[in-house]
């Protein structure tokens, strides 16, 4: 993950790293990163509760133990300095991301 950042940030003038990301000293190295490189991060919080987490996951083609899944949710370090927050406990996918792309457009998110 660092080693791919470290090599696309400054090349590409949008790069989307898409992960739990859930320790907040992973998302510091990523920052650092692309802070090294003049870049901007921009941070999505995505967030939904325990349940709908499991349910998601029975539903994926490639599953993860439900035990995993909770010990994730439990040990999430909510990101500090978040551009943008949403719960997608009651939204599709599409209705977060025209939700997240509206505020974008709309400059509501710094």
């Amino acid at each position: 993950m660092f080693v791919e950042t470290e090599r696309w940030a400054g090349r590409v003038r949008y790069l989307i790293l898409d992960g739990t990301f859930y320790r907040k000293e992973w998302r510091d190295r990523i920052r650092e990163i692309a802070e090294g490189k003049g870049e901007e991060v921009f941070t999505v919080y995505v967030t939904c509760s325990l349940e709908t987490c499991l349910e998601r996951n029975r539903l994926r083609e490639e599953k993860i133990e439900e035990k995993a899944v909770s010990i994730i949710y439990n040990q999430l370090e909510k990101p500090e300095k978040a551009n943008f927050s949403i719960d997608t406990d009651f939204l599709s996918v599409d209705e977060a991301v025209r939700k997240l792309t509206s505020a974008l457009c709309l400059g509501r998110v710094s």
